[in-house]
């Protein structure tokens, strides 16, 4: 961050480019007081930062962190408080259902925690693709529209003005899927052979191999009818919801 303050031949702070006298004239002792201890006080964090000890947090009180879980996936966490430790110096104090309560080292930001799911962030990287829309909500869970830019969103917002604060998203077209189903065909005609021949169909089987088979078959099927079809969901999934002023644009 650019400084904005200076020392003088005794050591006292001045704001760059102004002569502090001339701003403080006017003022009674106490104030001159007051401001002189708030330049010197400025003046100090600003030498801190220059000297790089000034200690940044990579979170705040109540931020929600994906914490990386040994057998794969993210588990989410609430931050609860920070600590420090000689052995690993500051961390944060994380709550989570599924790990308790743990300390996790800011230099763990960006290795095994993290302020954004990687793992819906790489799923939104690959729906995005070079088309990106936003949306609009005033509760920050049902959403409207489809926009080719933020501005144009918040203008629809702006035109209801229902709150002073509106939330922006990014909308993706979701992908569809489906479940592996060759159990149940391969069930199906179990049960229907039975209906046929009765208790002689008890020797019918299909083999791993066979099942595998038709899945890949099945799922083949079932793209290829998605994409002759056409068939497209008419909804839309919302990443990074953010609130801003209604006015901001």
């Amino acid at each position: 961050m650019e400084r904005l303050t200076e020392r003088d031949e005794f050591g006292n702070a001045d704001i760059i480019g102004e002569d502090s006298e001339d701003l403080q004239i006017n003022l009674t002792f106490k104030e001159f007081n007051k401001v002189t201890n708030a330049l010197n006080k400025l003046a100090d964090y600003e030498d801190m930062e220059e000297r790089g000890e000034l200690l940044k947090l990579p979170c705040e009180f109540g931020d929600t962190v994906f914490i990386k879980k040994m057998y794969g996936g993210y588990a989410q966490a609430e931050v609860v408080d920070f600590s420090y430790f000689h052995t690993c110096g500051f961390c944060i104090v994380v709550a989570s259902d599924e790990l308790g309560k743990a300390n996790i080292p800011f230099s763990k930001f960006g290795e095994t925690v993290f302020l954004v799911n990687p793992d819906a962030e790489s799923k939104q990287d690959s729906l995005l693709g070079n088309e990106t829309r936003y949306c609009y909500s005033w509760d920050g869970e049902r959403y409207f529209g489809c926009y080719a830019t933020k501005e144009e969103a918040l203008e629809d917002a702006r035109s209801e003005a229902l709150h002073e604060e509106v939330y922006i998203g990014t909308c993706v077209e979701p992908e569809l899927t489906w479940s592996c189903i060759e159990e149940t065909v391969i069930e199906q005609i179990e049960d229907n052979l039975y209906e046929d021949v009765g208790e002689h169909a008890e020797n019918f089987e299909v083999s791993d191999e066979d099942e595998k088979d038709l899945k890949t078959r099945l799922d083949a099927a079932i793209e290829a009818w998605i994409k002759d079809r056409n068939i497209k969901p008419n909804c839309y999934q919302v990443f990074d919801g953010y609130r801003v002023s209604i006015e901001e644009f």
